[in-house]
């Protein structure tokens, strides 16, 4: 009976063992979450073309102005920002694991 009870004991205590053996996960990518807005009015820019450096990678902003890229090496990027009858606008920034980087980029009107 003592036989049985140490069997099962083992059986029940062998997963428990391998689960504590298992690898931590770690989240090594980060993102950037934007909004654009007007420099005179404070409003919102929609459909501003937001590119990414070095990754090249582009977006466009809602109606709300906003952007987000996600699952970004953490490094630093370039975010340039672009709208017809703007100026051109970037900003460098950096992408840290596991959190988001908050970005606001203000674009004056072009003359």
């Amino acid at each position: 009976m003592k036989k049985i009870i140490t069997i099962l004991l083992l059986c029940a205590a062998l997963p428990l063992m391998f689960s504590a053996c298992t690898k931590t996960q770690y989240n090594l990518n980060g993102n950037i979450s934007g909004t654009v807005i007007d420099y005179d009015t404070g409003s919102p820019i929609q459909n501003a073309l937001v590119t990414l450096s070095p990754t090249s990678k582009n977006t466009y902003t809602g109606m709300d102005g906003q952007f987000e890229y996600t699952e970004l090496e953490a490094q630093q990027y370039t975010v340039t920002v672009q709208q017809t009858g703007y100026s051109a606008n970037r900003k460098i920034v950096n992408v840290n694991a596991g959190e988001t980087t908050i970005v606001s980029l203000v674009m004056k009107r072009s003359l």
